[in-house]
């Protein structure tokens, strides 16, 4: 049985930790300033990570732990297995390629981060490659699966404020914060009963219809910590 260990990657502003399990599944361990401290771990897991990227396939569906609409926990994702990653540097950005094969569907699954110089900010893309005999359909594919957001804090849902912008056309970019419990996204203590239940079936998620794809709601979002110590923007 291989060991885990460590893929550490890093800017001169950003550091990326990815973990390569026993189970040989990727997981982001990290985005981390390097002006930051870090930070203590979560009061509820020693461990928040998530696979790098879910894949969602028609007739696969999720792990008892999350449902569809959370976009994550797919049983194509527990099969994606390392297969090698790769780095590269120019002038301009530093790229890391990551590839992940599921044996049973055939897929490759690359995930690409991208970092500049003198910019803490990550850029993330995923691409899949059916290398199998048989015809797939592709449902979903995110392009970055990012947990433990919210780690060190002991009420994360009382000391953190989702936020999304709405987009008219004559009033843009209208940001409107929101408390995490008006969004059903809290706890009420039920990890700690120890009984199995290690995740929410909650999902908070904007939309829009059509071909224009920042007719109504942007297509951003952010987690700001109330004292502002920390701001999650995507």
């Amino acid at each position: 049985m291989a060991k885990p260990w460590n893929i550490s990657w890093q800017s001169n502003v950003l550091h990326i930790i990815l973990t390569v399990g026993i189970d040989q599944i990727v997981r982001l361990a990290k985005i981390q300033h390097l002006s930051e401290h870090p930070r203590d771990p979560s009061s509820l897991f020693e461990d928040a990570s998530l696979p790098l990227t879910d894949i969602r396939l028609a007739g696969e569906g999720t792990d008892d732990t999350k449902s569809s609409k959370t976009l994550i926990c797919g049983l194509v994702t527990e099969r994606l297995k390392y297969r090698s990653h790769h780095t590269a540097t120019t002038d301009t950005q530093q790229t890391l390629e990551v590839k992940s094969h599921d044996d049973v569907s055939g897929i490759t699954v690359t995930t690409t981060f991208v970092t500049y110089p003198d910019t803490p900010a990550l850029r993330c893309f995923a691409t899949v490659h059916n290398e199998g005999a048989e015809r797939v359909v592709l449902c979903q594919v995110n392009s970055l699966v990012v947990g433990g957001m919210a780690n060190g804090s002991r009420k994360w849902w009382d000391e953190y404020i989702a936020a999304s912008a709405t987009n008219t056309w004559f009033r843009e970019a209208q940001w409107h914060d929101h408390d995490l419990p008006s969004l059903g996204l809290d706890s009420i203590g039920v990890v700690e009963l120890n009984q199995g239940h290690v995740g929410s079936h909650a999902a908070y998620s904007v939309v829009n219809r059509g071909n224009f794809s920042s007719g109504g709601m942007l297509p951003m979002g952010m987690l700001r910590r109330r004292d502002d110590k920390e701001t999650w923007l995507w």
